[in-house]
């Protein structure tokens, strides 16, 4: 059968949030996409997304056959996330998938009928509507991504592993995560390995300036490494991170393979596109008509360590052996 698939871009002059609408003649089921910080059209073919919309196909949903996604960024200004929530509620999709828990939450404020699929640190943490993980028992569900100040501590500890002597250690992160989950789980795993910790402050707009701006900040307060949030506006930013941090000279932990691929030195990561592929089975049972209140919040229990040798040479950092011999993967 010939089938004819349409991609237009709309609203992109009105803000900061910008849809792509992928429709065709006989559209079944539609699902609206908001990235935190991917531009809109590189949403379909950036690695998370594009792997989500590879399964869904797999389980019977393909975008031009019985499939319209609805294409939205927020590009990484959180002061605007509520703004592309209430665009997207006002169109009333079969399902959002979200890959912030940010805005999942500025949806919740919003609907509480629409099926919500998000990747969230905590969503307890960051007040989901949920009753517990294994029955949310409301429209939201998806990935819990953070289990929490073990992970936190797992990070810490291995960044100082690598810089044995470290006292002061800075934890990059926008405003709202130092005063929510991640933000309390990192102090207390500093308070636990005994170092000081200081709030590399990115704002609420984590854009280039704001990077910039913090990393300045943070040559200033004598640090001798560095933890980043695992916030996802740090991948379109990455650039900036990775130049600015090596920039320190100071060893730092990352929450994701890819800033470790881009040059960070070391990440401790669950594996983003395998967690998608499972969001996009939640999302199949969800078009085939089950309430997200009755899918668990799947919580992953294997992580992964990624060192970048070739970073390590460029900051003069000396890796001990048995660092090295307990990566999962090492890039050289």
């Amino acid at each position: 059968m010939r089938r004819r698939e349409f991609i237009g871009l709309v609203g992109a002059a009105a803000g900061v949030w910008a849809p792509i609408s992928t429709t065709f003649a006989q559209q079944v089921k539609r699902i609206a996409i908001i990235a935190a910080a991917v531009p809109v059209d590189q949403i379909l073919s950036y690695p998370f997304f594009r792997v989500f919309f590879e399964e869904l196909s797999r389980q019977g949903f393909a975008i031009g056959q019985n499939l319209a996604a609805d294409l939205y960024s927020g590009k990484g200004q959180v002061r605007e996330y509520a703004s592309v929530a209430r665009t997207v509620v006002a169109t009333r999709p079969d399902v959002i998938f979200t890959s912030h828990g940010t805005i999942a939450a500025e949806l919740e404020a919003l609907t509480s009928d629409i099926p919500i699929l998000a990747f969230s640190s905590d969503p307890f943490a960051l007040g989901h509507r949920v009753a517990s993980l294994a029955r949310p028992r409301s429209n939201f569900t998806g990935v819990a991504t953070d289990a929490g100040v073990e992970i936190q501590g797992k990070r810490l500890s291995l960044l100082l592993e690598a810089k044995p002597n470290a006292s002061r250690v800075g934890f990059i992160a926008s405003l709202r995560t130092w005063g929510r989950g991640n933000g309390s789980a990192i102090r207390e795993a500093a308070q636990m390995e005994h170092v000081t910790l200081l709030h590399v402050n990115l704002g609420d707009a984590l854009d280039q300036n704001a990077y910039t701006a913090a990393l300045d900040v943070a040559g200033t307060a004598s640090l001798d490494a560095m933890v980043v949030s695992d916030e996802a506006e740090h991948l379109s930013n990455m650039t900036s991170l990775v130049n600015g941090v090596a920039a320190l000279r100071v060893p730092a932990m990352y929450p994701f393979r890819d800033i470790v691929v881009a040059g960070g030195l070391m990440a401790y990561h669950v594996d983003q596109l395998a967690l998608s592929r499972y969001a996009a089975g939640q999302a199949a049972q969800i078009l085939r008509g089950k309430s997200p209140g009755d899918i668990p919040i799947y919580q992953p229990t294997e992580f992964r360590f990624l060192i970048n040798t070739k970073a390590a040479q460029q900051i003069g950092l000396h890796l001990p052996p048995a660092l090295l011999a307990r990566a999962d993967e090492v890039i050289e």
